[in-house]
């Protein structure tokens, strides 16, 4: 029998994740925090993974506390992670990645804190998986900085900061979030824009207060072969991400423009020597980004390898003889 109030909404995109699935949700069913709904969204991959993950649940804990939410297509991730919210109950909600999975009692410490701290958003550690099921390897990575919670302006625009340098992750698999931040707040997703990063520096922005836990309760998979986040249509969504925030930083008075402008130049130099790139849309992607093209030029570089330092250079300068030289090489590099 479902709960007629749940705590947390467990939100979960599913596309093509047949030979993961399995692991994500048996984590899940051993979950000693138990009043929390599942809500699994079906975005069409054609194989047979949304009904792989309805026959183990319906064979678990969970099978009154789940549901499924069919897209009527393909959407993608972003507005998957959005119709999945759209139909959420809990007081606080979590997105997970269909091949990531938690430590059993993640949602009870993460949820106590929230409740303790009246937190609006809790983050915990996480560890990063590079090995396999077989042969397990992974790296801790904190929260935050051993502070016990941001309440302050200046450490919040401090904690974005650091996401946008990748030294904490914007992702919202480790993220208790109170459902009614998305809603007051009129945050959501764009498929236009990378879901994460579009978001979780907004929902920092609107929180009063983030509680940290600085436990590894989320293992985040790198090993999953299906991963598209080194595609050129997930760097093209990062682009637009990047002009996204800029604007809303602009907005609130956020002060990031050295780790944006840092983050500009590594994504159009990731387009440009990205193999699915080639022919007129390198002349395109020259053309992304012009605004920093001053900066590199007179000297102030943001890539500290040599021969990125030199890509950079020619690649503010525009297209030329010697930037697609430079380009043929390091993709040997």
């Amino acid at each position: 029998m479902r709960s007629l109030h749940y705590d947390i909404s467990v939100i979960m995109p599913v596309y093509r994740v047949e030979g993961h699935i399995e692991q994500t949700l048996s984590s899940l069913a051993a979950q000693t925090f138990r009043n929390f709904e599942l809500i699994l969204v079906d975005d069409r991959g054609g194989d047979a993974s949304i009904d792989k993950a309805v026959a183990l649940l319906e064979a678990s804990e969970l099978k009154d506390d789940f549901r499924v939410v069919e897209n009527p297509s393909n959407l993608g991730v972003s507005l998957s992670r959005g119709r999945g919210l759209e139909v959420a109950s809990g007081e606080y909600v979590i997105h997970l990645d269909s091949d990531d999975f938690f430590e059993p009692d993640m949602l009870e410490i993460m949820y106590r804190k929230g409740v303790e701290e009246g937190a609006d958003i809790v983050v915990c550690g996480f560890v990063k998986e590079f090995g396999t099921k077989e042969e397990p390897s992974g790296a801790f990575q904190f929260a935050g900085k051993g502070e016990q919670a941001l309440t302050s302006a200046r450490g919040k625009e401090e904690y974005i900061r650091l996401m946008l340098e990748n030294s904490r992750p914007s992702a919202l698999w480790n993220k208790l979030v109170k459902r009614e931040l998305f809603t007051n707040e009129n945050i959501g997703f764009d498929q236009n824009l990378r879901d994460d990063l579009s978001v979780s520096p907004l929902l920092i922005l609107a929180a009063k207060k983030i509680a940290f836990v600085e436990l590894p309760l989320v293992h985040y998979v790198m090993y999953n072969s299906a991963s598209v986040s080194a595609s050129a249509g997930h760097l093209l969504l990062i682009a637009n991400t990047l002009k996204f925030l800029e604007k809303r930083f602009e907005e609130e008075g956020v002060d990031a423009g050295r780790e944006l402008f840092a983050y500009k130049n590594q994504t159009r130099r990731r387009l440009l020597l990205h193999k699915q790139v080639k022919g007129d849309d390198v002349k395109k992607y020259l053309k992304l980004f012009p605004e920093i093209n001053g900066q590199i030029i007179s000297g102030n570089n943001p890539e500290k390898k040599y021969h990125y330092r030199l890509f950079a250079r020619f690649a503010a300068g525009g297209d030329s003889t010697m930037f697609r030289l430079v380009r043929f090489l390091l993709r040997f590099i």
